[in-house]
């Protein structure tokens, strides 16, 4: 096996590799790979009883590059969420000559999760979801013969949800204000916001919301009462119809 430096940046890229971490440790007890995760991407694996994956710090890549140590990697594979793991893992790769591999686990801003000065002129492969992804990062300019549809490995381990109560409608909040500020018009306490007047207007259509807090995301839950629970996500997911 090849000496793959992970890096990722969020709890959602954690989840994305996690089936694969989880199937390499089950075949090797001393693996030949190291991840480096931010700490919400390091608790995500702990939760998922990852406590066990060779962890490195943003510390230790940056040792990889100037000490001779035992470990070092032959190739890269991060995530795309500007995080400082994962420019240090790429910078890394950049001095050393090694291949870097991105991957961007959902269908929107291919280019832009991309460091702006990178997009073309240093990964060598951009993995996406699927074909759909491929034709929507073209059109946001990227370099087709970069881009490699390889699946969603979390999603595929997953079967589909009984239908529930279409009523019942689960807000997944973001952390949209830290990210983008007001730039996009909104920010996430602005949308739920407008989704809780939609419910006070059409409760027909809405009868219960359910606020599953994001982990990245600072805006503060809100005050639960007879319209709102607050709840974590694969919770929410048991009981809402409409996401």
């Amino acid at each position: 096996p090849r000496r793959i430096l992970f890096a990722v940046g969020q709890a959602g890229s954690a989840e994305y590799l996690i089936p694969l971490w989880r199937l390499w440790l089950a075949r090797a007890p001393s693996p030949s790979w190291r991840v480096a995760a931010s700490s919400v991407a390091r608790a995500r694996m702990r939760a998922s009883g990852l406590g066990n994956a060779p962890l490195l710090s943003l510390e230790d890549i940056e040792r990889l590059g100037t000490e001779s140590r035992d470990w070092q990697p032959d190739a890269v594979l991060a995530s795309a969420s500007g995080a400082a793991v994962e420019a240090a893992a790429v910078a890394l790769a950049r001095r050393r000559g090694l291949p870097v591999l991105r991957f961007i686990d959902t269908w929107y801003g291919y280019r832009r999760r991309l460091e702006p000065t990178q997009p073309h002129d240093l990964q060598d492969r951009i993995l996406v979801i699927d074909d759909d992804a491929v034709e929507q990062a073209v059109a946001e300019g990227l370099a087709r013969d970069m881009l490699e549809p390889v699946g969603h490995p979390a999603w595929e381990e997953l079967a589909p949800l009984p239908a529930a109560n279409r009523r019942r409608v689960m807000f997944v909040s973001q952390p949209v204000e830290r990210n983008y500020g007001r730039s996009l018009g909104y920010t996430e306490a602005d949308a739920w916001q407008g989704l809780r007047e939609a419910a006070q207007r059409r409760p027909d259509l809405i009868e219960k919301l359910i606020f599953a807090p994001h982990p990245e995301d600072t805006m503060p839950p809100p005050a639960e009462d007879e319209l709102v629970r607050v709840a974590p996500g694969d919770e929410a997911l048991r009981e809402a119809g409409t996401v």
